[in-house]
């Protein structure tokens, strides 16, 4: 049987999207992110997210080798961790780690 979250001892969390049960939990994530966003755009551009142009931005820069990927939207202590960005944003800042704060 194919796994469909893998959780490390440092306590991040990968969900596979090779599987119905990974993908589904990363969109579900996706739209919590967004709705604790009010349904805007994570990098303050002032879009509306959606259904159709939502997508998951990781902190870390989920692009950068994916060896600190953490697929959690919070924190154990209640800190939020990644964001939902627009696709055209999330394209944009590419494999960048951070936010640009």
């Amino acid at each position: 049987m194919v796994e469909w979250i893998k959780k490390y001892d440092d306590g991040r969390e990968v969900l596979n999207m090779e599987t119905a049960e990974g993908l589904a939990e990363y969109k579900q994530r996706t739209y919590e992110m967004a709705k604790r966003q009010d349904f805007f755009c994570g990098c303050g551009c002032g879009q509306v997210l959606n259904v159709w142009n939502m997508t998951f931005d990781h902190e870390s820069g989920r692009g950068l080798g994916g060896s600190r990927r953490d697929d959690r939207i919070s924190l154990p202590n209640g800190e939020l961790l990644n964001r939902a960005l627009t696709y055209e944003c999330n394209r944009r800042k590419g494999s960048v780690r951070g936010y640009g704060k």
